[in-house]
């Protein structure tokens, strides 16, 4: 969909937009830069008018299951893409995603005998962070490949330039993708939740409205805060410190304990029950040096939080070839290391977090079927990080600790 140049300024529209989270001050590298501050008006001034992608009532749902995450009755298990493509928006697809996750959720709940929520990163997850703004393939240079809604994936000028239209677009295939949810849970009579990373924050305020005096984000029912936006005194930070929703937190190796502390009363100061789930993403060899001081931390302060470990982000590896891999191997160590120093703090282990297909891609190393680096070309078609296949999946699951904390 293409929108004509709107004759009003940037700053009236955007200010009007959510003027009680002050956030758009604060500089952040994440924050997507547009050549054309009026055409981006003019979609956000549209996306305001747009019907909420989700109801109200889900997020308060999702937060009351959350508070049983914390007390150890339910286990939280999030998966899905790295990123969403616009082009896999079809009922097929999101059906056989919704399959896995709900397989990989009925094999926990077997291990753990405890009901799983299940969480999907998708209707939504079309933003990406990166660490360079820049990728280089020989002596061509562009801007980085920042997710569908964003920019485009193919290697041009044209295609990686920054797009406002992206931002109807996302929104389209989010809406249309929540209907091939809601098709699903009716025919199988099983609940999913869904998220995203909160990146776009421009995206993220056309979606949230004010209800009972609280800001609550309607674009999805679970937002997390990632790595590469975590500092407190960044917009990311200050814009979720004042929606409602269940929000997660990444936790990498670098986290100190005192910057957990004050991070989430920061963005829980009232240490509300079902607001917060803090994903680690340590690596397999930070987790038993960095993971202690980070639960001791929490409990010294007694906050209500619920744990998960995203043992993906930390083990991915570069080859020379330029391909980004990861190793069973070492996502099932974090996970058995989480596990063990958990459970040796009297702390709960109550949540997994995966980028996972549900096809046999050819992205992750090993496995049973001993998966080689020179078998990624085979069905490598992840458009951002490695995921571990349908088989990996399962082979993770089986590590998974009935007693894993309480």
């Amino acid at each position: 969909m293409s929108c004509k140049i709107s004759s009003e300024s940037q700053k009236e529209i955007l200010d009007n937009t959510d003027n009680e989270i002050n956030w758009k001050s604060l500089p952040s590298s994440q924050l997507p830069e547009y050549e054309d501050s009026q055409h981006l008006n003019l979609v956000l001034q549209e996306l305001k008018t747009r019907n909420p992608i989700i109801k109200y009532d889900e997020v308060i749902q999702l937060k009351d299951c959350i508070s049983k995450v914390q007390r150890g009755e339910y286990f939280f298990l999030q998966a899905g893409d790295c990123a969403e493509s616009f082009l896999e928006c079809h009922q097929e697809y999101v059906h056989n995603k919704l399959q896995h996750l709900a397989l990989l959720g009925k094999k926990l709940e077997e291990k753990l005998n405890k009901k799983v929520i299940l969480v999907a990163r998708m209707a939504g997850q079309y933003a990406k962070p990166r660490s360079s703004p820049w990728e280089v393939r020989g002596n061509i240079t562009l801007p980085c490949y920042r997710g569908d809604m964003i920019n485009g994936f193919a290697f041009t000028a044209h295609s990686r330039r920054n797009d406002p239209d992206r931002l109807l677009e996302a929104y389209d295939k989010s809406k249309k993708t929540l209907e091939y949810i809601r098709e699903y849970e009716n025919k199988v009579d099983q609940k999913f939740y869904t998220s995203h990373e909160s990146l776009h924050l421009w995206y993220e305020s056309c979606f949230t409205k004010t209800f009972q005096e609280k800001n609550i984000n309607l674009s999805s029912s679970f937002l997390w805060l990632g790595e590469r936006t975590r500092d407190i005194n960044g917009p990311h930070a200050k814009y979720l410190q004042k929606i409602t929703n269940p929000i997660g937190i990444k936790l990498g190796s670098m986290t100190a304990s005192d910057e957990l502390v004050a991070l989430v009363k920061f963005l829980n100061p009232t240490n509300e029950k079902g607001k917060i789930i803090l994903i680690t993403r340590l690596g397999s060899n930070n987790t038993e040096k960095t993971l202690p001081w980070l639960i001791q931390a929490i409990q010294k302060n007694k906050f209500h939080v619920g744990w998960c470990v995203d043992p993906m982000h930390g083990n991915t590896q570069t080859l020379s070839s330029g391909l980004k891999t990861r190793n069973l191997k070492d996502i099932i160590q974090e996970v058995k290391s989480s596990q063990k120093i958990h459970r040796e703090l009297g702390s709960l282990f109550s949540g997994l977090h995966l980028e996972s297909s549900p096809f046999e891609v050819t992205e992750c190393l090993g496995g049973k079927t001993k998966m080689e680096e020179k078998d990624l070309s085979k069905n490598y078609t992840s458009l951002c990080d490695p995921r571990l296949n349908y088989s990996q999946a399962m082979e993770l699951i089986d590590h998974v600790d009935s007693n894993h904390g309480q």
